[in-house]
């Protein structure tokens, strides 16, 4: 396909806050973030594999769901272009895929300072609440978002189908949770809902234990 998701750290590895009356965890460094990254053998995939992990410090996240969100009329183009405006500046970010089958899921979690007032899972709720239509861009390119109402408590998600041509078409899962300093993105490609979830509760698990260890 040669429209692809651009899902920040993983392509390249491949909405509320949490209400809490205790103190959000310190943002993590790179690597302890990095050791709480799951693997296939917590994911609940049938044998998956891991590969392409990438560890940064300080570096901003591109947010970015699709390129070229300029050429989406309306409200889901506005959606989509707030996004894409938006580099985040992080601690730390940790991202792994995981590959099972025909199946991929990409992880994706960093941390941001203390004073940071961006919230990512905002802007992705604004997509999936903005994006009920179909919406084609300059180069006819289709994309189909649908939200996910059984997304994993706390979380938002949405389905992305993308179609260039009838023969060339790829179908995305999206799922995002703040957890005070943390975040947490996971993109399953050809995946189902339910297996995104899986992957998306296990990672989130892990985070949480380990933010409270």
């Amino acid at each position: 396909m040669k429209k692809k998701l651009m899902v920040p750290l993983i392509v390249a590895a491949l909405g509320l806050s949490a209400c809490s009356s205790e103190p959000a965890a310190a943002p993590l460094e790179a690597e302890p973030l990095h050791n709480l990254l799951i693997d296939g053998s917590e994911s609940g995939l049938d044998n998956a594999t891991e590969g392409n992990d990438t560890s940064l410090s300080g570096q901003p996240i591109n947010l970015t769901v699709v390129n070229g969100a300029s050429d989406i009329d309306g409200s889901c183009g506005k959606a989509l272009q707030a996004v894409e405006d938006v580099n985040l500046d992080s601690v730390a970010s940790a991202s792994r895929a995981l590959a099972s089958g025909d199946k991929q899921v990409g992880i994706a979690m960093y941390s941001t300072a203390e004073d940071n007032d961006i919230s990512p899972m905002d802007l992705y709720a604004d997509i999936a609440n903005a994006c009920e239509d179909p919406v084609v861009d300059s180069s006819d390119t289709t994309y189909t978002f649908g939200k996910l109402d059984d997304a994993p408590d706390g979380a938002v998600g949405f389905t992305l189908d993308i179609e260039v041509t009838p023969d060339n078409q790829g179908s995305t899962v999206m799922m995002i949770q703040e957890l005070g300093n943390h975040h947490i993105i996971v993109a399953g490609l050809e995946t189902t809902p339910e297996e995104t979830a899986t992957v998306f509760e296990a990672q989130r698990t892990k985070l949480e234990e380990g933010l409270a260890a």
